[in-house]
């Protein structure tokens, strides 16, 4: 905790000083590198024509994918909802999430759909499902990045295929 916050704690009474929100370890350990790819920018200078619209769009889809990552693990398992221990965090987290899609950028994450081999995305691995009678796409490594209805970043999935 800084030297602020401490500060801050003692003009109150011990009894209603709040105590500092504990992150699980696997959201600070994204949250640390969302602040890594951020500091990386503030190094770039988006005023002068130097910085490459390549390097735009692949800061934006770092930040986009590191969001998806981050909010994957926020809410409960098929559904939108965040997780109980999450509930205060994720509405910071869906200000950040909707101020992005508001700016142009879409995600696409693939998990479920049906899987066609001209679909405009890498397949990483296929793995044999004996209850699926199709190609489908089980999980997503990468989500596809859209800006301004322009691919930045082709996802990256595993496909499920039926065992015979």
């Amino acid at each position: 905790m800084s030297l602020l916050l401490k500060l801050r704690q003692i003009k109150f009474h011990k009894e209603f000083r709040i105590s500092p929100f504990a992150w699980p370890n696997d959201i600070s350990i994204t949250m640390e590198k969302l602040i890594a790819e951020f500091k990386n920018v503030q190094q770039l200078d988006f005023g002068t024509s130097s910085i490459s619209e390549k390097d735009e769009n692949q800061f934006l889809s770092s930040i986009a994918t590191g969001l998806w990552r981050l909010k994957q693990k926020m809410i409960k398992s098929g559904t939108d909802e965040p997780l109980k221990e999450m509930s205060r965090a994720y509405r910071h987290f869906e200000s950040i999430w909707d101020t992005m899609i508001q700016a142009g950028v879409q995600v696409k994450d693939h998990t479920d759909d049906l899987f066609d081999s001209g679909m405009s995305i890498k397949v990483i691995a296929f793995q044999p499902i004996p209850e699926l009678t199709r190609e489908k796409i089980i999980e997503t490594i990468k989500p596809s990045i859209y800006f301004s209805e322009k691919c930045i970043q082709m996802g990256e999935v595993i496909v499920g295929t039926p065992e015979n």
